[in-house]
């Protein structure tokens, strides 16, 4: 389905850039345009991010734990 009418970008090539790296709306903005034209896809495209987020489980780099920060 499209979600960015002005620039043809469907929520699959959003997926796809998720989860090639994208993280939020500027960065599918720079890499397909998406929200630099009218900005009405911006919510969607937003949403589409977060389930993709959501879908493909934790982060493969995982904040690392310090004990120490425990200790104060």
């Amino acid at each position: 389905m499209f979600v960015c009418i002005c620039k043809a970008v469907n929520d699959k090539s959003i997926r796809r850039a998720v989860d090639e790296g994208a993280r939020c709306i500027e960065d599918l903005e720079q890499d397909l345009g998406v929200g630099s034209s009218c900005g009405r896809c911006r919510v969607h495209a937003e949403a589409v991010i977060k389930d993709q987020l959501n879908a493909s489980g934790p982060s493969e780099s995982p904040v690392p734990f310090s004990s120490s920060s425990m200790l104060a």
